[in-house]
């Protein structure tokens, strides 16, 4: 059978047709004797709405990048981008991070822009919270999240 079909479906009936067999109204992914039926995922939870940035230090990003020396040894990269201007504006290594090292990397960071943005922003909250952090963002008179 050399005739192109659009849809997989429409496939799967005309194949079936011929074969003599019925089969279901629904769609085949791949092959007519397979049956496999792909379902989209969904989140487990909602995302949070992010308000648009519009200008340079409105929102920061950090997180921290893992990797292996040839030696052996597994060290830590800190990033700190701004959104706006995708510019790194501090990129730290190290064999570990506290809170009080990250504390005072963004108060270097702070010290060289003139101000800190209304949000910085991180991939997973567990891997930066300490008590030290909490500490210093009370000390500047942030919020409590």
């Amino acid at each position: 059978m050399n005739t192109q079909f659009p849809h997989r479906l429409t496939r799967a009936v005309v194949a079936a047709s011929f074969c003599g067999d019925s089969i279901a109204a629904e769609r085949t992914h791949g092959q007519v004797g397979e049956g496999t039926l792909k379902r989209r995922r969904r989140a487990a939870t909602q995302r949070m709405y992010r308000a648009p940035v519009t200008g340079a230090n409105q929102r920061w990003v950090m997180d921290f990048v893992h990797d292996v020396l040839a030696a052996g040894t597994k060290v830590q990269v800190f990033t700190l981008i701004d959104v706006w201007r995708r510019e790194g504006l501090a990129l730290r290594v190290r064999l570990r991070f506290s809170g009080s090292d990250v504390a005072a990397i963004l108060d270097a960071t702070r010290e060289q822009r003139g101000t800190l943005p209304p949000v910085i922003q991180c991939d997973k909250r567990d891997r930066v919270h300490s008590t030290i952090l909490d500490r210093w963002r009370r000390s500047l008179g942030a919020p409590d999240e």
